[in-house]
């Protein structure tokens, strides 16, 4: 595993080399021997100092580990990349047919659209890259700014949920952390010469995400709608409060804006020629919350059934 800053208490199996994405030459030699290199590594985050971060590392980064990897000689790369390189969803969700083009509605999201360009002109060319675009990942794990789900989750616990964006009738693929995880790895074993592949959840409307969790949780459930506009006001309020306190923002007006629209995914074709599955949404927020050490109440309707 390449890290910058080593972390402790990883398994005695997994070597760690320190490293980084800026040198595709010191990477070549880093990777030299691998079979498969999977890239996760991203800046996920709602603000940064310098914009041009988002695209050193979202999009340089991925031009650096490509060449690296054809210097190297490395077999199959897997590269992580999201949901918002497709786009906000039309239809029945967003899939990997979804136009190589789009406007800027975020420095994150827009980093991941360029270095999508990027992935599927080198898949073209005939490398051999797998792009995987994960939907909403949730499950358990550390409340961050890359952990979305873990937020809502938290502040609706934690009754900082004043109300719904919009309407709440927006439209969010929910995929669970191991069903992704697992996702990736079917990836790499079914179509190691390349090939691209969503990997969402099921969709749901995020009205009814906040009516199972409340009917987990034993809590009222968000009714009132809060309109875009008075969300973007307070975030602007949010973000510049933030910075004077010398915190890194939380939020931005638009990265709430990106939260009232449709983010729905179709994963049809992961599930056809992967052997891709997810789990309902119910199920997988059953275990987020055990995870948190919430015990969640009997279901009152039934799981629903994927087919």
């Amino acid at each position: 595993m390449l890290a910058r800053r080593p972390a402790s208490g990883l398994p005695a199996l997994v070597e760690v080399v320190q490293g980084d994405l800026s040198d595709p030459v010191r990477l070549a030699a880093q990777i030299r021997g691998c079979r498969t290199v999977f890239h996760c590594a991203a800046l996920v985050a709602a603000w940064a100092r310098d914009e041009g971060e988002f695209y050193q590392t979202n999009l340089d980064g991925l031009c650096h580990i490509i060449r690296a990897c054809e210097t190297a000689g490395v077999r199959t790369l897997v590269y992580t990349s999201s949901f918002f390189a497709l786009g906000p969803a039309v239809g029945a969700g967003a899939g990997e047919n979804a136009p190589l083009g789009g406007e800027k509605l975020h420095p994150y999201q827009h980093s991941k659209l360029l270095a999508r360009i990027a992935a599927v002109k080198a898949l073209g060319a005939g490398f051999p890259i797998v792009i995987l675009y994960p939907g909403v990942i949730y499950g358990p794990g550390a409340v961050t700014q890359g952990n979305l789900v873990a937020r809502l989750v938290s502040d609706f616990l934690c009754g900082r949920m004043p109300g719904l964006l919009g309407d709440g009738r927006q439209l969010w693929s929910f995929a669970y952390i191991d069903d992704v995880v697992r996702g990736h790895l079917l990836a790499e074993c079914t179509s190691p010469s390349g090939g691209e592949y969503v990997l969402g959840g099921e969709n749901v409307p995020l009205r009814e995400f906040f009516s199972m969790l409340a009917e987990l949780t034993r809590r009222k459930a968000p009714r009132l709608g809060i309109p875009l506009w008075i969300a973007k006001v307070f975030a602007g309020a949010q973000m510049h409060a933030d910075r004077l306190r010398g915190c890194v923002p939380g939020v931005t007006p638009s990265s709430v804006g990106m939260m009232y629209l449709n983010w729905a995914c179709d994963s049809g074709k992961a599930c056809r020629e992967l052997g891709y599955q997810f789990r309902p949404l119910r199920q997988g927020l059953r275990e987020t919350l055990a995870s948190m050490g919430i015990r969640a109440s009997q279901d009152i309707l039934s799981p629903r059934v994927l087919t």
